[in-house]
């Protein structure tokens, strides 16, 4: 029987390294933990070839937890060197190669990023929810390099059942934030893991 895969996608490189950092620490990675593949990490993402368009598509880690396979990846690895960090379109045409990197499909996505849906910033978040609204800020008035949003203004439902992630949070609550790590500049306060209303629903 095939492990179920796992994909952990952080955004940018300074997203990613901080993240890997703490899977590696003894107080902070799960216990069950094991097997730790250094596929593509350390990586510094100034050393980048500025000529190469297409980086070969490879996680920074990959390692195994309670049965499953879990690969880390950090998006900007993949981008063309030459295209803005922040290109919603480079990103998009990067994206699938994370995904057509292995077998199984995945089974689980988990997207770490600095964005948070109430409108303040709370660095160091994961977001976590059924559903996400996708919206183009752009449409009226694209830029030259711009992505257009599928959907744009629509309610994407994922189909996963709501308790799913309330029993998660009920069982992982305490020990995760025993293991959280407070950014240095505007993190949430105190750091807690909470549903957001109006996400989990």
């Amino acid at each position: 029987m095939t492990a179920k895969r796992v994909l952990v996608i952080a955004n940018k490189s300074w997203e990613v390294d901080p993240l890997i950092a703490a899977l590696l620490h003894d107080k902070v990675r799960p216990s069950s933990a094991t097997d730790f593949d250094f596929i593509h990490h350390p990586f510094l993402i100034d050393t980048r070839d500025p000529d190469n368009s297409d980086p070969e598509p490879l996680p920074r880690i990959q390692f195994s937890c309670t049965g499953v396979n879990v690969e880390v990846w950090c998006l900007q690895d993949l981008m063309n060197p030459k295209a803005s960090g922040s290109s919603s379109k480079e990103k998009a045409r990067v994206f699938p190669r994370i995904f057509e990197h292995a077998e199984p499909p995945p089974s689980a996505v988990i997207a770490v990023g600095s964005g948070f849906p109430r409108g303040s910033s709370a660095n160091g978040n994961v977001v976590v929810g059924t559903r996400v609204f996708v919206h183009d800020p752009y449409a009226a008035e694209p830029p030259a390099d711009h992505w257009p949003v599928p959907a744009p203004d629509t309610v994407v439902d994922s189909k996963v059942p709501v308790d799913f992630f309330r029993k998660v949070q009920e069982v992982t609550r305490l020990a995760a934030e025993n293991r959280f790590v407070v950014p240095p500049i505007r993190a949430a306060s105190p750091p807690r893991s909470s549903p957001v209303t109006g996400w989990l629903r």
